[in-house]
């Protein structure tokens, strides 16, 4: 069965398994939250690889020409932050894209410059990651002041996002309920993936 490959503007490297970092295992979580099993056991056996690709134009770039290495017969996801993607679709890919254009039209633009547009999904966040870690301050009450600010600093901050990251996938369901709830394009990426995976 064709396999689902999630491709990510993130810099951090994937671990061994090709699923340990913290932002893709809270996007497994909520696919396992709308299936009703455990966030840690839903990405074994779900044909679901991810990879950080470090930078917009480095993901465009692979959905554009390596999809069926990656993925051969399958879906490859690209998720990226929506704040500058259009400018990114417009110098490498859609030239004529509209000034202005925001983030869902230069998904659309991309995907239907693509040669194989079903075999490709371009999911943008909102703002960026740090919106991500932002909604879920608002939402986990519990997560210390201090630790979210360290999240958030964009020089020195990346094994806290990790970590608050990580505790959303890893804590009540509450807490993600209300990230999807501030943050939209969290459930959209996760509805998305979960139609894709096999149940």
């Amino acid at each position: 069965m064709a396999g689902v490959v999630v491709l990510y503007e993130d810099h951090r490297a994937a671990g061994p398994s090709g699923r340990s970092f913290a932002l893709h295992i809270l996007l497994m979580a909520l696919v396992g939250d709308r299936r009703g099993v455990d966030a840690g056991v839903l990405p074994h056996g779900a044909g679901v690889r991810s990879i950080p690709k470090g930078g917009v134009d480095n993901v465009l770039s692979a959905l554009f020409h390596d999809y069926d290495l990656l993925t051969p017969g399958g879906v490859a996801v690209g998720i990226v932050d929506a704040d500058r993607l259009a400018e990114h679709v417009r110098r490498g890919w859609v030239r004529d894209l509209p000034a202005g254009a925001d983030a869902a039209t230069a998904c659309a633009a991309f995907i239907a410059s693509h040669p194989a547009p079903a075999r490709v999904r371009l999911l943008p966040l909102d703002a960026n990651l740090e919106s991500v870690i932002r909604g879920i301050g608002d939402c986990d009450k519990a997560l210390p002041a201090a630790v979210l600010k360290a999240a958030l600093d964009k020089r020195t901050g990346m094994q806290d996002r990790e970590r608050v990251l990580q505790r959303a996938a890893a804590g009540a369901r509450a807490v993600r309920d209300c990230l999807g709830g501030r943050v939209p394009s969290v459930n959209i990426v996760a509805d998305t993936l979960h139609g894709l995976i096999p149940a």
